[in-house]
């Protein structure tokens, strides 16, 4: 599930404990993987009922602003708002659910890619940042769900139930040319690009549980990187296309591993007994940002690409989560509930500056 890591599945639950338990029952999207629950098998998501929940900010390729959603008009709606928390507006203003789930910036920066059930089933719809206007890409009766738009802008990758299990899919950026890429009896989620655009990374239960994989980007060629008794989830490139990273429960609780692309050199970062997650390499690739149970509660650390000095840059009693760079490498944005609600901050890479970003955003004019 991205968020997380990323993306909460349909008609599974990972084995063993996550960080589901932990979190006070948030549902954290697109960032934190290991939240996972149980839920219909046309039900991608659960809203919390109760005090607002911000979740998985997502800065623009600039660093300028950053798009997040938000309940705090009574439903999921996206919003946007400058890097420095100023300037907050609605984006999708509607009674539905929009953005639960992944939701990326166009290359160009005019466009957000986000899934919407406001016509009742979950589908795929674009918003124009200058116009405002929304375009829905599909109309299956279906669930689609968890869009990303390739760095080459050609396609958007997507998982949907219409054949009856979650399978991945592509289209173009309008919505046209629509094709499903993987066929399996399992399911297939958590689709992530790589840099070049050429190969997507995604996880699959096809084997009984879930394992990292690779396809090109026209579905063929697919390879099984993982190869374990428990279960892998949250791959994610590092922007030299040369490794991936994820979270896997092989060694009996969740911790940050490491591997080539060809499923090599599988290398384990995290040493704990507690619960790792949310990965992420800086933009250079030499670091990676993370969330960590390992001191009672969920805190943001950082640590060298290859797991050495590991650093906690949030120190509170608090849920801070769902970790993500800066463009420039410089900040760490992120959730925390420390104020009672779950608010987006940024963080320098020292632990310097943690600034409530959408507590800046209700003082703006």
């Amino acid at each position: 599930m991205a968020v997380l890591g990323t993306e909460i599945r349909a008609g599974s639950q990972k084995s063993n404990f996550s960080l589901f338990t932990f979190f006070s029952l948030l549902i954290l999207v697109g960032c934190t993987t290991g939240l996972v629950q149980q839920r219909a098998e046309d039900e991608p998501i659960d809203l919390r009922e109760g005090k607002p929940v911000y979740i998985w900010p997502v800065a623009s390729p600039d660093g300028s602003r950053i798009v997040f959603v938000s309940p705090r008009s009574g439903n999921n709606d996206l919003y946007l708002m400058n890097a420095d928390g100023s300037g907050l507006r609605n984006l999708t203003h509607n009674q539905a659910d929009d953005g639960s789930g992944s939701y990326s910036w166009s290359v160009d920066q005019r466009h957000i890619v986000f899934a919407s059930n406001r016509t009742g089933n979950w589908d795929i719809y674009t918003v124009d940042l200058e116009t405002g206007r929304q375009t829905r890409l599909t109309t299956s009766p279906a669930s689609d769900y968890n869009p990303f738009r390739s760095p080459t802008e050609e396609r958007i990758v997507f998982t949907s139930n219409r054949p009856g299990n979650w399978e991945i899919y592509t289209m173009s950026s309008d919505g046209s040319n629509q094709t499903r890429l993987t066929h399996t009896l399992g399911d297939n989620d958590s689709p992530a690009w790589s840099p070049e655009g050429q190969r997507i990374a995604f996880i699959s239960n096809r084997d009984g549980n879930w394992e990292i994989y690779t396809m090109r980007m026209d579905g063929s060629d697919q390879k099984r990187l993982t190869e374990n008794a428990r279960d892998e989830d949250h791959p994610r490139w590092s922007r030299d296309g040369t490794r991936i990273i994820f979270e896997s429960e092989r060694d009996g609780n969740w911790e940050v591993y490491t591997m080539r692309t060809d499923g090599t050199e599988q290398t384990r970062l995290t040493h704990t007994v507690s619960a790792e997650s949310s990965p992420v390499f800086s933009p250079d690739g030499a670091r990676i940002a993370f969330a960590s149970y390992r001191d009672g509660n969920p805190e943001i650390y950082v640590m060298s690409a290859d797991g050495s000095e590991q650093r906690r840059l949030t120190n509170d009693s608090a849920n801070d989560i769902c970790p993500y760079w800066a463009p420039d490498g410089a900040k760490i944005y992120f959730s925390s509930n420390r104020y009672g609600q779950d608010d987006i901050f940024s963080v320098n890479v020292d632990g310097s500056e943690e600034i409530s970003l959408t507590q800046v955003a209700y003082r703006s004019p």
